[in-house]
C-alpha cells in the first residue's frame, strides 16, 4: 500500500513538473514573439520613410527608432533565458543598461514628438515662428532624447563598475537588470514629468482643434508631410498607453511588481503598441503595395491618411 502511494507521488510530482516546464517555455516563447513583433513592425513603419519617400518628422522618426531599441534590448538575452549556465557578464551588463535607457529613451523621445506636433499646430493656427528658433527647438527636441539616454546608461554603469554583483538576472530570469533602485526611480521620475509635459498639451491642442473649426481642414493638407488631424489622434491614444507605462513605473519603484508572466508580457508589448499606432498610416502601407495595386487603389480615390 506504501508502495502503491509512494509511486502515485512521484508520478504527481512528475507531471507537475512537466507542467511547469511547459508554462516556462510558453512564457518565454511569448515574451520573445512580442520583442520579435515589436522589431519586425518597427523595422517595417521606418523602412519606407528611408527608402520609399514617405515624409516623417525627424522626432517621429527618432520615436519609431526608439521603440526599436527597446525591442532589441529584451532579445540580447535570447537563448539564455531560465538557463543553469549565467549569460555571460558582458552581455547581461549590455542589457541591463539598456533596460532602463531605452524605455528613458521611449519616454523623452514620446514626449519630443509630442512638443513638435504641438508647435506644429500652433504655426497652422496662429502663425509660424523665425527660421532660427524653429531649427533650434528642433535640434534641441532630437537631441534631448538621446542625451537622457547617454545620461542613464552612465548612471547604470556606475553602479555596475562599483559593485560587479549588481549586475544579475531579473527575477523571471528574461533579462538583465541591476539590484539598485536608483535607475528605476530615474525613469519613474521622467515618466511623470513626461506626462505632465505631454497631457496638458494634448488638452490644450483638443481646446484648440474644437475652437477653430478651420484647423482641421487645414490639418488634412498637411496629411502627406509632417502633420494631419488623425496623428493627432493617435498622440491622444499613446498618451493614454503612457498612462500605463506611467503606472507600471511607480510599481517598478516600490519593487511591488505584478506576477513575473504578466510583467514580461506588459515588457515587450510596448514596440508594438507604438509601431501600430503611429505606423498604421494609409502612405506606409501603400509603399509596400505592388504598383498595380497601387493603380486600384488610385481608382478608387483612397487618400493618405497618416
Amino acid at each position: 500500500m506504501r508502495y502503491k502511494e509512494t509511486n502515485f507521488s512521484t508520478q504527481d510530482l512528475l507531471n507537475n513538473t512537466l507542467e511547469m516546464e511547459a508554462a516556462n517555455f510558453a512564457e518565454i516563447v511569448i515574451f520573445d514573439a512580442f520583442a520579435c513583433l515589436g522589431l519586425f513592425l518597427n523595422v517595417a513603419v521606418l523602412a519606407p520613410t528611408l527608402f520609399a519617400g514617405v515624409c516623417r518628422k525627424t522626432t517621429w522618426a527618432g520615436l519609431i527608432l526608439s521603440f526599436i531599441l527597446y525591442a532589441i534590448t529584451y532579445l540580447l538575452l535570447i537563448g539564455r533565458q531560465r538557463t543553469t549556465q549565467h549569460p555571460p557578464y558582458g552581455l547581461c551588463f549590455l542589457q541591463a543598461s539598456l533596460v532602463y535607457s531605452s524605455p528613458l529613451l521611449c519616454a523623452v523621445s514620446y514626449t519630443s514628438f509630442g512638443i513638435d506636433f504641438y508647435l506644429q499646430v500652433s504655426v497652422v493656427v496662429f502663425g509660424g515662428f523665425e527660421k532660427k528658433t524653429e531649427s533650434r527647438t528642433q535640434n534641441a527636441l532630437v537631441i534631448m532624447p538621446w542625451v537622457a539616454f547617454c545620461f542613464q546608461n552612465i548612471i547604470t554603469a556606475s553602479l555596475a563598475v562599483s559593485n560587479p554583483s549588481m549586475v544579475q538576472r531579473s527575477p523571471n530570469q528574461l533579462y538583465c537588470i541591476v539590484t539598485s533602485p536608483l535607475p528605476p526611480t530615474i525613469n519613474c521620475i521622467v515618466v511623470i514629468i513626461a506626462a505632465i509635459i505631454v497631457f496638458p498639451l494634448d488638452i490644450h491642442m483638443t481646446y484648440i482643434l474644437y475652437k477653430n473649426s478651420g484647423t482641421t481642414r487645414r490639418l488634412s493638407e498637411y496629411s502627406q508631410t509632417d502633420i494631419s488631424f488623425s496623428l493627432y489622434i493617435r498622440l491622444v491614444l499613446f498618451t493614454l498607453v503612457g498612462n500605463v507605462a506611467l503606472g507600471l513605473s511607480v510599481v517598478s519603484m516600490t519593487r511591488q511588481l505584478p506576477a513575473p508572466s504578466v510583467w514580461g508580457i506588459v515588457l515587450t508589448t510596448i514596440p508594438v503598441i507604438g509601431a501600430i499606432t503611429f505606423g498604421a498610416q494609409t502612405d506606409i502601407i501603400r509603399s509596400y503595395i505592388p504598383r498595380k495595386g497601387k493603380q486600384a487603389l488610385s481608382r478608387n480615390h483612397v487618400v493618405p491618411d497618416p
